[in-house]
């Protein structure tokens, strides 16, 4: 996996130990086909050098996303940085195969990012408070916090879906790299002072914050049976 260190003012806010690295999983070509590491990684660098074509090829993962959602297809194929799955390989199997339709008249997704789409089309029949009422710390706590101690950005995409699982989840009713959803994350962090970032992380595209936020509503929301 590729770490992203986040910027220096983003490191000092946190609260929470050695957050510091904002780590998300490779992603394949745009098509999904198998390539070389080396292309992943380079894809991927480009993408989070560059804010707008991140957001857009969030875009298009969407529609891939909504067409796989149609289909009814298991809830296995999400992954996540945090799950079982970290390459994405059920998700990737399935648009290689029975799946493959959903990828005619697109440019292609990440596979991050089509796994998190698929999280959000998910996650649209569910309700939840913006800001959560009770909780069992003895779960919530596991949940979000490093094993090693060491936080990346989908450490606090979980810390933020347990805390405010409602405004985690009015960031996706807005349109990739929108300034909507610019300011649905800018509320989300300032409201969710248990997490302690009370600022959207700087050097960090929002179309990558909202892969560990989808990721980890999605998650949190199948923990606790919703």
């Amino acid at each position: 996996m590729t770490k992203f260190l986040l910027s220096a003012a983003a490191v000092a806010a946190f609260a929470m130990p050695s957050m510091a690295a904002a780590q998300q999983a490779q992603p394949s070509a745009a098509d999904l086909r198998p390539n070389s590491d080396f292309k992943q990684q380079f894809e991927e660098r480009q993408l989070f050098a560059q804010p707008e074509k991140a957001s857009d090829a969030y875009q298009e993962s969407q529609k891939i996303a909504r067409c796989l959602n149609g289909r009814g297809v298991s809830d296995d194929i999400i992954g996540g940085a945090l799950s079982d799955d970290t390459d994405y390989t059920a998700l990737t199997t399935s648009l290689r195969g029975d799946s493959r339709a959903c990828l005619r008249d697109t440019m292609g997704g990440l596979p991050m990012m089509v796994s998190s789409s698929l999280a959000e089309e998910r996650l649209k029949t569910m309700t939840f408070e913006d800001r959560a009422l009770e909780m069992d710390m003895s779960v919530a706590e596991p949940f979000y916090t490093p094993a090693d101690g060491v936080a990346t950005i989908d450490h606090i995409g979980r810390c933020m879906a347990v805390y405010s699982p409602g405004l985690t989840k009015k960031v996706f009713a807005t349109r990739p790299g929108s300034d909507a959803e610019m300011e649905a994350m800018a509320l989300l962090y300032r409201v969710t002072w248990e997490c302690g970032v009370s600022e959207v992380p700087e050097g960090v595209p929002t179309a990558f914050q909202r892969v560990a936020l989808a990721h980890a509503l999605y998650d949190w929301s199948i923990l606790n049976g919703d």
